[in-house]
């Protein structure tokens, strides 16, 4: 992917009964002005305090433009990822620490 990242659209949401939290970015990575590799990553908050082991990854999507994908807890022991239709999946888990992550793409509306 090349050694040049930037991380934007980066926000944390806590479940209902504030026992998890995820985080979810945007990375789009490469060299030059085309930047081809844009990427969608959500985190689950691991209960672990040491550093670099707070988050465990969760879902990793690919080929997404910015405010294309996004993650709402349905209930504190759901989470939902939106995304295009037309995005890769490079990572997905079904379940993770008593969480289910319910995957659901999208079609983009028609252009008129």
């Amino acid at each position: 992917m090349g050694a040049n990242c930037d991380d934007s659209e980066q926000k944390t949401i806590a479940s209902q009964d504030g026992l998890h939290t995820v985080k979810s970015l945007r990375r789009v990575c490469g060299a030059g002005v085309e930047r081809p590799y844009s990427h969608f990553n959500v985190y689950i908050s691991t209960g672990n305090d040491n550093k670099g082991y707070e988050y465990a990854p969760i879902v990793f999507l690919r080929d997404i433009e910015p405010h294309q994908a996004s993650v709402v807890w349905d209930n504190p022991d759901q989470l939902s990822v939106y995304y295009p239709a037309t995005a890769g999946v490079d990572e997905a888990y079904a379940r993770i620490f008593g969480v289910n992550i319910v995957l659901h793409p999208q079609s983009l509306p028609e252009a008129k």
